[in-house]
């Protein structure tokens, strides 16, 4: 059984209407909703049925197309994997601009244009189409913008199940059988819907199917970037659609509604509101902990996956932002430790990342002593004459 069906359409709907209209969590509150816009520098104009898409380049004074009303867009988070994806270059730019044939369409992106237009969603932000991928300033641009990007779309669609943009969203459910329930004496015979029991781990704390590296999206940095940045995500997962906000996780089968959470994503909406900076910087550090244990295609792309979420944590009392240390804590964030091992053993970029006091200078898990939500004090200093 495929989700790509009105009843998972109005599924979503639901839970985006009533965290639009009902949560009370400050979070749940797109930056839109507080008075402050902002507008990618190029969407794809989602098509009325599965025609050519345009992609609107507004960075070259072209607002004018999107009428006098500021765009709703949802943004996509994706595996892109080792197949050919489809990309804008500097020679395709003016093509894409003209449209782009729905059948020359991944399948991820494909499944993402007939979510929007379900949701009556006008625009749709996806990377690897709206960021010119051979022009180095245009992708320095645009990745330095990610916590804008990802932070005012309406919603983030998640292809989690999917291992590159040919997977699709709406995979079809392993285990679950559709069938005709006949009844003695019965004038119709109803359709039933029969799944396996979804596991949703709830031996560990926190019970949270979404944290860990269950899912091809989840083992990825970017996207765990995207995941937080997010104001309010959909997962499509093999077995059920999971909603994500500020104010909870909710799932088709309702058993996330009912259990206490304490996932990655309300942790971190928790810390970048924190007053105390001793527990901001803490936080900071507990997430580049995940985050290093993510895998990424490129090295270099060890600090621009995460400076979407720095610019998030940014506060004056935590000081300078440097090669992903917070100056203020400099002696403490430099106290870092690689706890790397087989697979994931540490070793050194390819290329230049960032100077060898960051954890940024190896590829591989990094971890620091964390006690009581602060970051110990038990330093000491070896060899420290010139």
């Amino acid at each position: 059984v495929s989700p790509r069906n009105e009843g998972c359409f109005r599924q979503v709907s639901k839970w985006l209407k009533k965290c639009l209209s009902d949560h009370q969590y400050g979070q749940c509150k797109s930056e839109s909703l507080r008075g402050q816009f902002y507008v990618p520098d190029r969407l794809i104009k989602v098509p009325a049925r599965e025609d050519d898409a345009i992609l609107l380049d507004l960075s070259r004074g072209n607002n004018g197309k999107l009428g006098t009303a500021l765009p709703t867009y949802a943004a996509l988070s994706y595996c892109w994997g080792n197949a050919q994806g489809l990309t804008t270059t500097c020679a395709t730019l003016h093509e894409r601009s003209v449209g782009i044939p729905w059948h020359s369409l991944p399948e991820t992106f494909k499944d993402a244009l007939v979510l929007c237009r379900a949701l009556g969603i006008e625009y749709l932000w996806v990377d690897s189409l709206c960021i010119i991928q051979d022009d180095e300033n245009d992708w320095l641009y645009q990745s330095g913008y990610m916590h804008k990007i990802y932070g005012h779309a309406i919603i983030v669609i998640a292809a989690d199940a999917a291992s590159d943009s040919n997977g699709g969203c709406f995979i079809r459910r392993s285990g679950t059988s559709i069938f005709k329930s006949t009844a003695k004496g019965a004038t119709e015979s109803p359709t039933v819907l029969v799944q396996r029991r979804v596991s949703h781990n709830l031996r560990f704390y926190p019970p949270s199917i979404l944290d860990g590296d269950r899912w091809p999206l989840s083992m990825r940095a970017w996207a765990l970037q995207e995941r937080l940045l997010a104001t309010r995500i959909v997962h499509f997962t093999a077995d059920e659609i999971i909603w994500e906000c500020s104010e909870g996780i909710f799932c088709e089968c309702k058993l996330m509604d009912t259990v206490p959470q304490r996932s990655l994503r309300r942790s971190y909406t928790s810390a970048v509101s924190a007053q105390s900076t001793d527990k901001r910087a803490a936080s900071w550090c507990e997430i580049v902990q995940i985050y290093t244990s993510k895998l990424l295609t490129r090295d270099t792309d060890r600090l621009p996956a995460i400076l979407g979420l720095a610019k998030r944590f940014e506060d004056h009392n935590m000081g300078s932002y440097m090669a992903g240390i917070w100056t203020e804590y400099l002696l403490k964030m430099m106290s870092w430790q690689s706890i790397g091992f087989g697979t994931m053993a540490h070793r050194r970029p390819s290329d230049y990342t960032a100077p060898t006091w960051s954890w940024a200078s190896v590829v591989g898990p990094v971890a620091w002593d964390i006690i009581d939500g602060a970051i110990s004090e038990n330093i000491q200093i070896d060899n420290s004459k010139y």
